[in-house]
């Protein structure tokens, strides 16, 4: 973290360290209930608070050559508050599911250490008041259900839908003035499992099948600010017309869809354990 104040030879801007820093401190408030609806159903909620302080972030000053200086602070801070609400079945029968809804609010001064700094650098506005965090995933509804047959065969499916996390969102190289105002899209994804164990050979030997992301529905995460995806964006289309020819082996149409900016595809693993 630079500690010794360095300053790297003809760099524009460069940071220091501070050996004073004090440690992140987290309040966490949690409350639940649970309730048995039936002999084998039941409901669980629970609220929680979450009070982040001394979260270090990088003040910055112009140094004796006119160049920026960052420095880390404790000046950061956050808040998370929400709820999660389960109902589940885990009978004595060969079904079994649970269903739960988390709604959360997460915010705070900045979404990550560099941010003041680098509003600095650009001569953006100052960060004056509390902003969503970009990884304020606002909604997330999950489900498991589970089928045990009496033949030795398990099958399993995890199903998960997800709104999307916040990002500063630019038009007409025009940057919001409100930080994260807009989300990613929503994401749903399914796996399936299957187990099967076969109840006579006396073996410790098992057959599996596992497919993730079923629906081969890869979530956008490194997505172009002016549409909000990861496999769009309108620089293209400006590239094109302006004649631009790229450097290297890739086309334009190839430089912009970086498999890299998506979550991973459908893949499927069939094997066989043995223990002994």
């Amino acid at each position: 973290t630079n500690n010794e104040f360095d300053r790297p030879q003809g760099a524009g801007s460069y940071t220091i360290g501070n050996a004073n820093l004090e440690p992140e401190r987290t309040l966490h408030f949690e409350v639940g209930l649970q309730q048995g609806l039936s002999e084998s159903m039941g409901v669980d909620l629970t609220i929680f608070s979450k009070d982040i302080r001394e979260l270090s972030g990088q003040t910055a000053v112009r140094g004796s050559i006119g160049v920026p200086v960052g420095r880390l602070e404790n000046i950061d801070y956050g808040t998370v508050k929400g709820f999660t609400l389960s109902l589940f079945e885990r009978g004595r029968g060969p079904l079994s599911w649970t269903v739960d809804y988390t709604l959360q609010f997460a915010s705070g001064s900045a979404s990550n250490p560099a941010e003041r700094f680098n509003r600095f650098v650009t001569n953006s506005e100052e960060i004056i008041s509390i902003n969503r965090l970009n990884w304020d995933r606002r909604n997330v509804l999950n489900n498991t259900l589970t089928w045990n047959s009496n033949i030795g065969l398990t099958l399993s499916a995890i199903n998960s839908l997800q709104s999307g996390t916040p990002y500063t969102s630019e038009r007409n190289n025009i940057t919001s003035l409100t930080p994260n105002n807009l989300d990613t899209p929503t994401w749903f994804n399914s796996d399936i499992r299957a187990y099967y164990k076969p109840p006579k050979l006396g073996l410790d030997l098992e057959l599996f099948l596992q497919v993730n992301n079923v629906f081969d529905t890869a979530p956008h995460f490194g997505i172009y600010v002016d549409t909000g995806l990861a496999d769009e964006s309108t620089d293209l289309q400006r590239l094109v017309n302006n004649g631009t020819i790229p450097g290297g082996l890739n086309t334009l149409q190839e430089s912009f869809l970086d498999p890299s900016r998506r979550g991973a595809p459908r893949n499927i693993k069939v094997g066989l354990s043995y223990k002994f």
